[in-house]
């Protein structure tokens, strides 16, 4: 379980063309570290507080907690193992959703 989500407020900026996201990454990444913990209701209430609290001001948050909640719930509805997942598609799934550095590597799409 992954408690060490913080609340400091991160300096605000502006990211060209993007109306979606204009706020330093650092909460992002951290609650993208707890983010199976808290779909899954197995954090502390505090910190559940404090992850909902950024998510009501970051859109690509919200976007990729109620991806994930889907992506479980179908998941769970299958009845036969999913297939693997092709590298290519990965990549290009994370690199489309600015995941890159939970690749690995720095990777664009061909």
């Amino acid at each position: 379980m992954n408690d060490s989500f913080q609340t400091a407020d991160a300096p605000r900026r502006t990211e060209p063309n993007s109306s979606l996201h204009a706020h330093d990454h650092a909460q992002c990444r951290q609650l993208l570290a707890s983010l199976s913990d808290y779909v899954d209701g197995d954090l502390a209430e505090e910190i559940c507080a404090e992850i909902e609290r950024h998510m009501a001001g970051c859109e690509r948050c919200r976007i990729v907690v109620d991806t994930l909640r889907k992506t479980v719930e179908l998941y769970h509805t299958l009845s036969e193992p999913p297939a693997a997942l092709p590298t290519d598609v990965r990549q290009r799934l994370f690199f489309r959703l600015d995941l890159e550095p939970y690749l690995g590597h720095k990777e664009s799409p061909a």
